[in-house]
This record gives C-alpha cells, structure tokens and sequence, in this order.
C-alpha cells in the first residue's frame, strides 16, 4: 500500500470516528462538529466559505461558520485590564497583534470563588501549555453576581471589538461559575462555541 493510499484511509478513518464522538455526545455539545468535512480554514480578515456557512441540516449557522466577528478594531492589552460592558466588569488579555485585524481565537471564562483577577493569573500561567497563548481571554466571575445574560454582554462586546474566529471561540466555567456556564454555553449561545470545558462541575443542564 503506497503512502498517499495509507494516509486517505488513516483520514477516512479519523473522520468517521470523529462523527460517531460527535453524535454521541450526552451534554456538552460541540458545535465544531457541525462543520466537521469542512477542516478547512482561512486566517484572513473577513475571509468566507460559503460551504461552511451552514449546519449538516442545512440550516444557517449564528454566527456564520468559516467566517469572523469584524469587529472594529481593539487594543493589545498584553497585561490583562479592568473593562466593563454595559455595567458588566470583565478581564481581558488581548495578546500584541489583537488589534492587527487578523482572527482571534477567543476564550471566554465563567470563574468561580477565586473571582476573574484570580483565574487569569491562572490562565496566564498555562496559556503557553494549553495553546491559548495566541488567544483573546475574557473572564467574568460568579462571585461578582454575573448572570448568563451577563456573560453574553461581555461575548458581543468582545466580539464587536475584535476580530474574533467563530469557529475558534470556547467557554470554560469553573466552580460556582457552573450554572452560568450551562446556561449561556448549552441553551442562551450553544451555537456560539466551538468547544465547552466545564470544571469542579457543581450543576446540572440539558443542551438545547
């Protein structure tokens, strides 16, 4: 068997057994599977594949796949800031170049009793290890009485302000931050999220 006939297989393989995970999953959905024949991706601004526009049951995806949020521009924040959206206070890092207006990946974090200023230290600490290092973090905190709601004000803030990958924006709760995290991850912005990470898990949901 050549080589190039060995690789087909072993991807034929990979993809299928990544569309078995994909429909088995029990709660925490994954939105990239949706996408999953289109591996494809473009790190130009505004870049679009219409083929990737739309879910496998052909409906229209919110927000588009294969495209970003064009926002209008941001500042680096290498240093993690202080904001607040609409009377939400949040952390944001914006790593040098956020405001380029190339894609970003995003990161949003719901965090639990160490509040936001505790997480990102955390965060920051394993950015490098855990491949977020490149990435737009915003973190909010249960402690602080973020709600959901909330939680989604700070998503379209960051969004409206960077370039923001849809198909590369994830949500991580943690602890107390659970409940917000179910909430806005697998009902109010399911289709928002790439990937959901759900840690010192102390609440229930069921994905919409």
């Amino acid at each position: 068997m050549t080589a190039v006939r060995y690789a087909a297989l072993r991807y034929a393989a990979l993809r299928r057994a990544a569309l078995r995970f994909c429909g088995l999953l029990p709660v925490f959905a994954l939105a990239a599977c949706v996408d999953s024949g289109n591996p494809g991706r473009s790190d130009a601004p505004g870049a679009s594949d219409s083929a990737g526009d739309t879910a496998l049951n052909g409906a229209l995806a919110d927000p588009p796949l294969d495209q970003s949020s064009e926002g209008s521009g941001g500042a680096d924040a290498a240093l993690t800031v202080s904001l607040q959206a609409s009377g939400v206070d949040y952390v944001l890092l914006a790593p040098d170049g956020s405001a380029a207006g190339h894609r970003r990946p995003f990161l949003l974090v719901i965090a639990g009793a160490e509040g936001a200023r505790g997480m990102m230290n955390n965060l920051q600490q394993v950015a490098e290890y855990g491949g977020i290092d490149n990435a737009l973090i915003a973190v909010v905190a249960a402690s602080d009485g973020v709600t959901a709601s909330d939680a989604a004000v700070v998503l379209d803030a960051v969004r409206a302000t960077f370039d923001v990958d849809n198909d590369r924006t994830w949500l991580l709760s943690e602890g107390s931050g659970t409940a917000v995290g179910l909430d806005l991850g697998l009902q109010r912005r399911a289709s928002y999220f790439a990937a959901y990470w759900a840690n010192d898990v102390d609440a229930q949901a069921i994905a919409v």
